[in-house]
């Protein structure tokens, strides 16, 4: 699974401007007074000022070879949150490294590096090497039912987990980390986990499909192939 295109709410649209194209070095397609654009590889991500913002949890995909290098990176421009001592995550069940960090809306953004896609870089870990947004958070009460209808809709499966706490649906492409917010919180930081609403334009083996996530209830629409 690939996420496209994704759009999330936001508090502080200037802030959250400034950090993403100052702090981190990302590249600032679209703009004005309520919402701003990214390009992170092949993903675009908007942010849109509302007055219902709650926090989210993101994730971006970095390649594979160069999770210490994005280690320092981050350390000369974010604090880093750690867990159990360390910055640097190992997740062993799926070959995975991850670092965390947040925005200054209080986003839980995650770097992660899975080693199984083998996507090396022969350069310097920058700002261009980010290949996508590669993970959403989706916290509700109503998992059984939000995560079904996405799987009946889409026919992406589930990558593990526990189905009746925290069921990720996807592949190390991209993933929908799906928990029951009633059970579970954010790693690392144990924030707690809100049903932010958000719209994703994601693409599997089945095609294109819009997908919009609000009240605790997820809407599915395949799309046209030149949508």
């Amino acid at each position: 699974m690939r996420i496209l295109d994704l759009k999330i709410s936001c508090n502080k649209p200037e802030e959250q401007r400034q950090f993403f194209t100052q702090a981190l070095g990302l590249n600032c397609t679209e703009q004005d007074d309520q919402a701003f654009s990214l390009q992170i590889g092949y993903s675009r991500l908007t942010f849109e000022k509302s007055a219902q913002f709650t926090p989210y949890h993101l994730a971006f995909r970095i390649p594979s070879n160069r999770d210490q290098q994005a280690l320092e990176w981050l350390r000369e421009r974010v604090s880093l949150l750690a867990h159990e001592g360390s910055e640097l995550i190992d997740f062993k069940n799926w070959n995975a490294k991850s670092m965390y960090f947040k925005d200054p809306d209080g986003n839980i953004l995650e770097f992660i590096a899975h080693r199984n896609l083998q996507e090396n870089s022969e350069t310097d870990f920058n700002a261009n090497a980010l290949i996508a947004v590669t993970e959403i958070g989706l916290a509700t009460n109503q998992l059984a039912t939000v995560t079904e209808e996405i799987i009946h809709s889409t026919g992406i499966q589930s990558f593990g987990g526990d189905p009746s706490v925290f069921r990720p649906l996807g592949n190390e492409q991209g993933l929908l980390i799906c928990v029951d917010r009633t059970k579970k919180r954010w790693f690392p930081s144990d924030d707690k986990a809100f049903p932010s609403s958000f719209q994703a334009i994601i693409e599997t083996a089945n095609g294109r499909f819009s997908l919009q996530f609000e009240s605790d209830r997820a809407s599915v629409r395949q799309l046209n192939t030149d949508s």
